[in-house]
C-alpha cells in the first residue's frame, strides 16, 4: 500500500483501510513513575518491587533476585498483569527503555521501583508490540542517548508527550492479539529449548562417571529423576553406581569401564600458523579457536571461516579431537570437539587430539567436557587474565571409557539429543526474525 499520501503501515489485516491518526502516548496509556525505596526497606518478602532485572528479552521474568518492601512503605498503586513496565534509568543507557508486559503476577502484591514506568494502556498489547517498533527506538535513541536531557535517563514527560501512529481500537486488537500470539509461541519453544537443555545435562550426568563414589546418596535421592529419564529412553537401565561407572547405560552392557591415560592411547599435535588475519572470502575451510566457544558444539563438520594453503598447515583427518589452548576462563578451554571432516585447516592456539582406533572421537570430546576428566582439566589450566591448556596437561589425564560399540551407542544418542537442541534454536531464530520483519511491516 502506498504511504506517501496515507499514515498507513505496508502490511495490514484485511478489512482495515482507514488512516492511522497521530496521538500522544498519554491519550494511550496511564504512565506513573515507581516507588522510592532506601536499603534499610528491603526485605525477603512482603511487596515486590519490580526492576530492571525482571525485564529479559522483552519477556516479564520473576528473579530469585527480587527484592521487596513492607507494605507500609508502598505508596502507590500496585502493578497489574497486562501493565507494561519499562526501564527508566539504569547505570548503562543502552538498558534504558527496556519494556515488557507483565504477565504472569501470582496474588502477591507488586509495585514498580523508583528507577521504573509503568504504563497502564487502553489495548496494552498493541502498545506493547508497538514500542518494539521503530518510532520508539528512534525517541529511546533520541532521549536516552544525549539527544535531550540526562544521558541514561527515560523522562515520564517526554514519553507522555511522544507522538504515536494509533489505528482504530478493532486494528488494535487484531495487531495486539497478533504479537501476543507470536509472543506466546516463542515463550513455549523457548521453555521446550530450556527443557531439552535440562534434559541433556540431566542425561551426561547419568550417563557418564563423575569418579565420587562418595556421591551415591545424591545419586539416591536423584533415583525419580533416572525413573522419568528411563521411562522416556526404554533403551536406557538403571545400574548400580560406583566412580568408575555411569548411573545409566544402555540395555546389554554390563563391562566396567576401564580407566586409561590418554598418553598411552593418543597421539598429540598443535594447530599453527593461523588467526583472524588470515580469514578470506573463499578457500579451504579454516577452524580458529575463538570460534570453538562460540559456534561449535561436540562435533564440526564444517565452518563458516576459510583461507589459502600456508606451507606447514595442520590439515585435519576427520578422527581428531581439538581442546582450547588459551581462553579468558578454564571453563571457556576446558571444552572439545570432535572434527569429523578431512581437509580442515586447523588453526594456531588449538590442541590436537589423535585418539587410536579403540577410542571415538566424538565420545572422547563428550568425556573431556562433561565427563570426570572435566574438572581435571579445568585444575590443569594455568594464567590470570588469560589462561592456557597445553598438550602436556592434556596427555597426563585417566579417562573412563567402556567399549568403542558402547562409545558409539552414546555418542550418537547425545547427536540426536543436539539435534533436537538445534532444531528448535533454529525455530526459535524464525520466529523472532518473523516478529522482527512483522514489526517493520506492521506499524507506522
Amino acid at each position: 500500500m502506498d504511504k506517501k499520501n496515507k499514515n498507513v503501515p505496508p502490511l495490514r489485516f484485511n478489512g482495515f483501510e482507514e488512516e492511522w491518526e497521530e496521538k500522544k502516548f498519554s491519550t494511550q496509556a496511564e504512565t506513573s513513575r515507581g516507588l522510592t525505596y532506601s536499603p534499610y526497606s528491603l526485605r525477603k518478602q512482603g511487596v515486590r518491587v519490580l526492576r530492571s532485572s525482571n525485564i529479559d528479552n522483552d519477556k516479564f521474568i520473576l528473579s530469585e533476585d527480587d527484592v521487596f518492601v513492607v507494605e507500609d512503605a508502598v505508596n502507590i498503586e500496585y502493578a497489574k498483569n497486562n501493565d507494561i513496565l519499562i526501564t527508566a534509568a539504569n547505570g548503562s543507557s543502552r538498558l534504558v527503555g527496556k519494556h515488557c508486559i507483565l504477565r504472569g503476577l501470582k496474588s502477591e502484591s507488586s509495585v514498580h521501583g523508583g528507577f521504573m514506568l509503568l504504563a497502564t494502556a487502553k489495548q496494552p498489547f498493541f502498545l506493547n508490540a508497538s514500542m518494539s517498533s521503530s518510532w520508539y527506538q528512534k525517541f529511546i535513541s533520541y532521549y536516552v542517548a544525549g539527544g535531550r536531557g540526562a544521558i541514561g535517563n527515560l523522562n515520564k514527560a517526554d514519553l507522555d508527550n511522544q507522538d504515536v501512529h494509533i489505528p482504530s481500537i478493532s486494528e488494535q486488537w487484531k495487531i495486539g492479539l497478533f504479537f501476543k500470539e507470536l509472543d506466546d509461541l516463542i515463550g513455549a519453544k523457548e521453555e521446550e529449548l530450556q527443557k531439552l537443555r535440562q534434559l541433556k545435562s540431566a542425561l551426561l550426568d547419568a550417563m557418564f562417571p563423575n569418579g565420587d563414589s562418595e556421591n551415591i546418596t545424591v545419586v539416591n535421592r536423584g533415583g525419580q529423576v533416572l525413573n522419568n529419564i528411563i521411562s522416556n529412553y526404554p533403551q536406557l537401565a538403571v545400574c548400580s553406581h560406583s566412580a568408575n561407572t555411569p548411573r545409566l547405560r544402555f540395555r546389554g552392557f554390563t563391562a566396567p569401564w576401564e580407566k586409561k591415560k590418554l598418553s598411552t592411547e593418543c597421539n598429540f599435535s598443535k594447530g599453527r600458523g593461523y588467526s583472524k588475519s588470515d580469514i578470506q572470502s573463499s578457500g579451504i575451510p579454516l577452524l580458529l579457536y575463538g570460534t570453538m566457544y562460540t559456534d561449535y558444539k561436540t562435533a564440526i563438520n564444517k565452518t563458516d571461516l576459510y583461507s589459502s594453503f600456508k606451507e606447514g598447515a595442520l590439515l585435519s583427518n576427520g578422527y581428531e579431537v581439538v581442546v582450547p589452548a588459551s581462553g579468558e576462563t578454564t571453563e571457556d578451554i576446558a571444552r572439545a570437539s570432535a572434527i569429523e571432516r578431512s581437509g580442515i585447516i586447523i588453526g594456531g592456539d588449538l590442541n590436537v587430539i589423535y585418539p587410536n582406533k579403540s577410542i571415538s572421537p566424538y565420545f572422547l570430546a563428550l568425556e573431556l567436557t562433561y565427563g570426570a576428566s572435566h574438572k581435571h582439566l579445568t585444575k590443569k589450566a594455568q594464567g590470570i587474565s588469560v589462561v592456557h591448556l597445553h598438550n602436556s596437561n592434556i596427555q597426563d589425564l585417566r579417562i573412563t571409557i567402556p567399549s568403542l560399540p558402547e562409545q558409539q551407542l552414546i555418542g550418537n544418542f547425545f547427536r540426536s539429543q543436539d539435534e533436537n537442541i538445534s532444531t528448535t534454536e533454529q525455530q526459535i531464530s524464525k520466529l523472532k526474525t518473523m516478529k522482527q520483519a512483522c514489526l517493520q511491516q506492521m506499524f507506522v
